[in-house]
């Protein structure tokens, strides 16, 4: 159930992120949120310590070298941000090993972000979640639940159909969306001047028209995928690794 503090905070963020958005950079692919925290909290160590960083000074990236070095200079390398920096981030990343991929994502991002801002003398905004985003849009994982203990096939399919439907009328993108028993389990991505419960609500009241079976509770989260144990947990409103997920449901 969403407070009027967390609708006030959407307001606000929508509101700014919307009046600004040719100044916003999203991360677009998906980066488990933990990797994200890492890697913030390592880039303000590091500016913390080393305030400006020498175009001489030799950085490179070798897949050779430890994790730990491979994530400082990646994250020295954003931070200085010439067009060389960007380029070497980027031919890395193509190969890069599994353990530091997400980790030059997000170097690759924030340095494509800073060097932007030096290039156009703008600042701007950079807005990063665990699912990403795209174009003024923001990816959401949303689960409408059934009333009952499962869906029935042609439930499913009607409300597959009228989802993506109604969401493009939110000026929305549904990605990806299937029926996995008691839930229909979507992705989609959501502008940033469109309230996120805005489609979700207006789907349950016109499936519910010819199929009463969605509870008005749905869930919805920009962090992560949930997989079915996950979804059952956030019913119970039990915390997923560490994460509390919250039940939204229409007052």
């Amino acid at each position: 159930m969403q407070s009027q503090n967390s609708e006030e905070l959407f307001s606000y963020l929508s509101e700014m992120l919307s009046n600004n958005q040719e100044n916003v950079s999203i991360l677009e692919e998906s980066v488990d949120i933990n990797v994200q925290h890492e890697y913030f909290k390592m880039s303000e160590q590091i500016k913390k310590d080393t305030p400006k960083i020498s175009e001489n000074e030799n950085i490179t990236l070798n897949d050779s070298d430890d994790t730990d070095n491979l994530k400082k200079n990646l994250i020295m390398l954003a931070n200085r941000a010439s067009v060389e920096d960007f380029r070497e981030i980027e031919n890395f990343r193509k190969g890069a090993p599994s353990e530091v991929k997400d980790w030059t994502t997000m170097a690759l991002q924030e340095c494509k972000f800073r060097l932007t801002g030096y290039l156009t003398e703008t600042s701007g905004i950079f807005v990063s979640t665990g699912l990403g985003g795209k174009k003024g849009a923001l990816r959401y994982f949303i689960a409408l639940i059934s009333i009952e203990d499962t869906f029935t096939e042609e439930q499913g399919n009607f409300i597959i159909d009228e989802t993506k439907f109604i969401f493009l009328r939110h000026n929305s993108n549904v990605e990806e969306i299937t029926v996995n028993g008691k839930f229909v389990e979507l992705t989609a991505l959501i502008p940033f001047n469109v309230a996120v419960s805005n489609p979700i609500n207006a789907v349950i009241e016109s499936c519910n028209t010819l199929f009463p079976v969605l509870d008005k509770s749905f869930i919805v989260t920009n962090v992560k995928r949930l997989n079915t144990d996950e979804l059952y947990k956030v019913i119970n409103r039990e915390p997923i690794d560490g994460l509390p997920f919250d039940e939204n449901e229409e007052e």
